[in-house]
C-alpha cells in the first residue's frame, strides 16, 4: 500500500500550496535539503511520496516556523515535515 495525502494528518492542506517558493527561501537549511519545501509539496501533489520519504528534507526542518508564519496559504508547513 502506497501512501497518499489523505493518510498524513492535515496532508491535504498541502493541495492549497499555490508553489510561490516563500516557504523555501524562508528555509534557513533549504541548501543542505535534497528538496526545498516547495519542492517536497510538489512531488507530494504529484504521488511520489516514495521519493519525499528517501529525502533528508523531512530530517533536516529545524521547526523554527519561518515558512509557517511567511506562507499566504498559511499551510502548517513545519507540522506536515
Amino acid at each position: 500500500m502506497s501512501l497518499v495525502l489523505n493518510d498524513i494528518p492535515q496532508g491535504t492542506e498541502i493541495l492549497r500550496c499555490i508553489q510561490c517558493g516563500t516557504c523555501s527561501a524562508s528555509c534557513p537549511l533549504a541548501s543542505q535539503m535534497d528538496y526545498a519545501p516547495r519542492a517536497v509539496f510538489a512531488l507530494m501533489r504529484d504521488g511520489d511520496m516514495e521519493t519525499v520519504i528517501a529525502s533528508n528534507t523531512p530530517w533536516f526542518c529545524v521547526s523554527c516556523y519561518q515558512c509557517m508564519v511567511r506562507c499566504p496559504q498559511e499551510i502548517p508547513i513545519t507540522d506536515l515535515m
